[in-house]
């Protein structure tokens, strides 16, 4: 399994006001596989990717690319994954506006082949 999502939770707030989002999710994608996310607003997707890409923790569960927990990985090896495995566009912040969707994509696919290390931040 490529991406293995174990058990997963996740939930925003406290106490009386805690919402839980994601309430234990498994799923599994194997290397090239596609995978499509559908569901309406609120239901988890935006928070399931951020945990996927690194950008968020989990409360509970793992996500493992590999066989390799991305919540066993410190900033610069989450970097280089991210780098390596993910190609991630936002949906509102961060795109170049004068280019297209494709173009926008065009560029994160030219900069994951750069040979830029973390330390040349």
């Amino acid at each position: 399994m490529f991406i293995e999502i174990s058990n997963l939770k996740k939930g925003y707030g406290y106490d009386g006001n805690r919402v839980e989002v994601l309430k234990g999710i498994s799923a599994g994608v194997e290397k090239g596989e596609i995978c499509v996310l559908l569901g309406p607003s609120g239901s988890g997707k935006s928070t399931l990717l951020n945990i996927i890409g690194g950008i968020d923790q989990a409360d509970s569960g793992y996500i493992a690319i590999n066989g390799e927990k991305t919540i066993d990985m410190n900033e610069k090896k989450l970097t280089r994954y991210r780098r390596k495995h993910l190609g991630y566009i936002f949906q509102m912040y961060n795109l170049i506006p004068n280019l297209n969707v494709k173009e926008n994509i065009e560029v994160g696919a030219y900069l994951s082949d750069s040979p830029l290390e973390i330390n040349d931040l």
